[in-house]
């Protein structure tokens, strides 16, 4: 065959199978001719290969480039078997990644398990499956994965060999060559050449700029010229003239000579300035002579105004006036003045005995100055004291006040009432629950034999261990409602592996049931072995209703009791949405009803409203005409599927309700006083199997948009199924329900559906149950609570009987959208069908190109519009086709 066949084959092969893997879940649900084709060949793929098909793709496109790019390809028979048992080896690792539980000792059974994982096209594939089969008893020990990863690893490395080598001998090489003495050479060569050309770069650069230099300097030069040579204008609109060179010759002898007598007036006018400056010298010096005696007579003054006898005769002579406020001072004549004081004075100091009697009266003056200031101020206190101000009320209307405050006084009192009603209602109601739930107590005498049964079961587990050659001793024992957990420790140097894989004879040796080994214990340094009790304790509901706990959340639920006993209880807002899956009478449905019946019995039905699916049609009617209801409990998926679209257009809205009130969750906009509450909404789906058979697309698509936006808005889902396929729990409703609980499952394969690991198919059924919570990794064992059909009735019937229910009846009329909504494809797709005669999502996704959430939004808009019906019949016409148009 030609190459360039072969590599085209190849290509067309890889993309063929990568087709297949990328559009599984169309193919699967296809049910034309050509998808079962595909359907088939893909099934025989994904048996054979397992989770290895995208490493055959892989393989597949490189061997398809190979021959498309190299001349020759040639590959020696040793590749060949080292790729083949590089392919065994990751099979056989896919394989024993799988197996969870020891192996049975027997060939058949592990051989059957071996072989069931192989057919689970989610491992190895049929042949990693066949070639563990005579492994059995050393495939899960470490020694074994050690020495396939040792076999993928070599095996890797030779299959690279000769690139490898390639590479190897390129780096050699390139080594090599950047240490001789060419490189150096060359290296010195480039090195000098750049130095010689940023050496002539440096050169030119500064001829440019001396260049540039000389061209400015010339373009002034021009520029003064001219104006230079310019004749004086008489007005602005003549025409410029210039010199001639004789007259231009004669001007600049003018303007030298001018220039030079401008120069002289300027030195002449200088130095008159100088001689002016030094003529004021001595007169300046002179004025400061006279300062300074100035301040020695001012120093005398001071020192005779200290004086007592001067001070009094200055304090006598100086007067207030009141009338003016202003001081009046009598200076008498200085002879009186020596003579009444009796003080000897020459006549020399007489001047300056004057001069000390006025600073003194000038300070009296000031000082009295003050005085008359401050009586001034005071009298301006005194004056604003005295003034009445006018209050803010004078000005406001009294009656409108008046009125304001009776209206918010009967508000007060309306809403006091309203409590009162509410208060009594809430009071009658939990009387009426407390006669329905009345606590039942155990029976003390099992309670007993009970514990005598674990204290046997603590011998029985040591001596089993002994026998097997493991020292392990029970360090304590946690007893729950129906599973007792041992706690063991193991010598140092035993593996925890050896424990795991006795978990058959440990249960044939206690008679138990089964058994489940929790290896380690998160956080302690013990094994944990959870066995059935003999005598089981019931969990009752009515129990549990009366645990305070319950009225501490928003929206709490009981669940049961876990393995040691608590009352576990938990908050549906947290969680935010509840997959609950299990088998017929693993106690799915009980958990369901302990679910409504926490609910209806703590909360009233202006805080949490309910929309009931039960298309089983048996298990959610005694909940219809409870005044929870939105609508009585739907039985017909159609109207299930409009109630789901009504509960995104809600939540929708709900989220404009707190955009325009600036709150972030239910919560907050509750807190708010202005605003009228808004009740959280429970939709409780109790078989989606049902639903998903006949509105699958739109019945996903609301449950999928309600899980990823409703929580904040108060809307939570609770989905139950007994199918835990994965085309009823399809990839996009279980990532968006993260909360999920399993009951009983029959086979490991629906335990991994749902908790992504196995232990629901170990479950012991009638309310048994393994809890995943949104946020954790670990499974918590719980036994669930038992609510009779009894006391479903009597809560039902108190409920019916005290209120009235108000049924919302246009949530379940389906509102015709507008053709803005249909896709504009879809004229288009009528086409298709119109010519293909046939009609599937897979087929409007390649003859459109389009992904396949659209074509499926697509084909629902089909089957709304009437042009297939729901079990996928084509039922167009030139009527319809028209009418559709219009």
């Amino acid at each position: 065959m030609n190459k360039k066949v072969k590599g085209i084959s190849f290509i067309v092969l890889g993309m063929f199978l990568t087709y297949l893997l990328v559009n599984r879940r169309g193919i699967e649900t296809s049910n034309n001719s050509e998808g079962n084709f595909l359907f088939l060949f893909l099934n025989f793929f994904t048996l054979i290969a397992g989770k290895m098909g995208w490493i055959i793709i892989g393989l597949v496109f490189v061997a398809g480039l190979a021959y498309l790019i190299k001349k020759e390809v040639k590959i020696s028979r040793k590749k060949e078997l080292t790729g083949a048992i590089c392919l065994l080896a990751i099979s056989l690792l896919f394989i024993r990644e799988d197996i969870v539980t020891p192996l049975p000792d027997s060939f058949t059974d592990a051989g059957r398990i071996i072989l069931e994982l192989g057919f689970g096209r989610e491992s190895g594939g049929i042949v990693g499956s066949l070639v563990a089969m005579p492994l059995y008893k050393i495939i899960a020990t470490t020694v074994m994965g050690i020495f396939l990863w040792a076999v993928v690893g070599l095996s890797i490395v030779y299959l690279l060999s000769t690139p490898l080598e390639y590479i190897y001998e390129w780096i050699k090489g390139v080594r090599q060559y950047y240490r001789s003495d060419e490189y150096k050479e060359k290296a010195t060569l480039l090195k000098a050449k750049k130095m010689s050309e940023k050496l002539k770069r440096t050169d030119y650069k500064k001829y440019q700029k001396e260049e540039m230099k000389k061209r400015i300097i010339e373009s002034r030069n021009q520029k003064l010229s001219f104006e230079l040579a310019k004749k004086p204008k008489d007005s602005f609109l003549d025409k410029t003239e210039v010199y001639s060179d004789e007259e231009l010759a004669k001007k600049e002898k003018e303007w030298t000579e001018f220039s030079k007598k401008m120069e002289n007036d300027k030195v002449a006018a200088e130095k008159e300035k100088v001689a002016v400056k030094s003529e004021r010298k001595p007169e300046n010096s002179k004025v400061e002579e006279k300062k300074t005696e100035v301040k020695k007579q001012e120093e005398q003054q001071v020192k005779t105004a200290e004086k007592p006898e001067l001070q009094k005769t200055v304090a006598e002579n100086t007067k207030v006036s009141q009338e003016n406020n202003t001081p009046e001072v009598k200076i008498p004549e200085n002879k009186e003045t020596l003579q009444n004081s009796q003080v000897n004075v020459k006549p020399s100091a007489e001047k300056e005995l004057q001069k000390e009697v006025k600073t003194a009266v000038s300070e009296e003056i000031k000082s009295a100055g003050d005085k008359t200031v401050k009586k001034e101020n005071k009298k301006v206190e005194n004056h604003h004291e005295e003034m009445v101000i006018p209050k803010i009320e004078a000005f406001e209307d009294v009656e409108a006040i008046k009125r304001q405050k009776e209206l918010e006084e009967n508000l007060k009192k309306a809403e006091a009432a309203r409590l009162n009603t509410d208060k009594g209602y809430n009071e009658l109601l939990k009387k009426s629950i407390e006669e329905i739930f009345k606590i039942k107590p155990m029976d003390m005498e099992k309670k007993f034999e009970i514990e005598k049964s674990i204290i046997d079961n603590v011998n029985h587990l040591e001596n089993v261990l002994k026998q097997f050659g493991i020292d392990a001793k029970v360090v304590n024992y946690e007893y729950g409602p129906t599973i007792t957990r041992y706690e063991i420790t193991i010598p140092a140097g035993v593996k925890v592996s050896k424990v795991t894989s006795l978990s058959d004879d440990i249960a044939m040796n206690l008679a138990a049931e089964s058994i489940r080994i929790e290896a380690p214990i998160p956080g302690k340094n013990t094994i944990g072995i959870e066995t059935p009790n003999k005598i089981k304790e019931p969990v009752h509901f009515s129990n549990i209703i009366q645990n305070k706990e319950l009225e501490k959340g928003e929206l709490n639920v009981i669940l049961g009791k876990d393995i040691v006993g608590r009352d576990k209880i938990i908050d549906i807002t947290k969680m935010p949405h509840l997959l609950i899956a299990g088998q017929t009478g693993s106690g799915k449905s009980v958990a369901v009803n302990t679910l409504i019946a926490t609910l209806i019995s703590k909360k009233s039905e202006k805080e949490v409203k309910f929309i009931m699916v039960d298309p089983k049609m048996v298990e959610l009617m005694p909940y219809n005409d409870i005044p929870h209801l939105l609508v009585p409990v739907i039985i017909d998926p159609q109207q299930a599927a409009i109630a789901l679209k009504w509960a995104v257009n809600e939540m929708e809205n709900r989220y404009k309700q707190l955009m325009e009130n600036g709150v972030r969750n239910i919560k907050s906009y509750n807190s708010l006083k202005y605003v009228e509450k808004m009740p959280y909404i429970v939709i409780i789906i109790d078989e989606l199997a049902d639903l998903m058979m006949v509105a699958s697309g739109s019945v996903e698509e609301s449950i999928a948009r309600i899980a990823q936006k409703a929580r904040a808005v108060g809307i939570h889902l609770v989905v139950a199924t007994q199918r835990p396929s994965t085309d009823v729990i399809t990839g996009m409703i279980k990532a968006n329900l993260p909360s999920r609980i399993s009951f009983a499952l029959r086979s490991q394969i629906d335990s991994r559906t749902i908790l992504d690991s196995a232990g629901a198919e170990k479950l012991l059924g009638q309310g048994d149950m393994l809890l995943l919570e949104n946020g954790s990794s670990k499974l918590e064992r719980i036994q669930g609570a038992f609510i009779s059909d009894e006391e479903v009735t009597n809560l039902t019937s108190m409920l019916k009987s005290s209120r009235k229910v108000k049924y919302r009846d246009e949530i379940l009329v389906e509102t015709q959208e507008n053709d803005v909504n249909v896709d504009p494809y879809f004229e288009n797709a009528i086409e298709i069908i119109k010519q293909e005669k046939k009609v599937s999502i897979s087929l409007l996704q390649r003859e459109l190109r389009i992904g396949f959430n659209r074509a499926s939004r697509i084909y629902d808009q089909l089957k709304e519009k009437g042009i297939i019906s729901y079990d996928n019949q084509i039922l167009i016409d030139d009527d319809l086709e028209n009418e559709i148009k219009k």
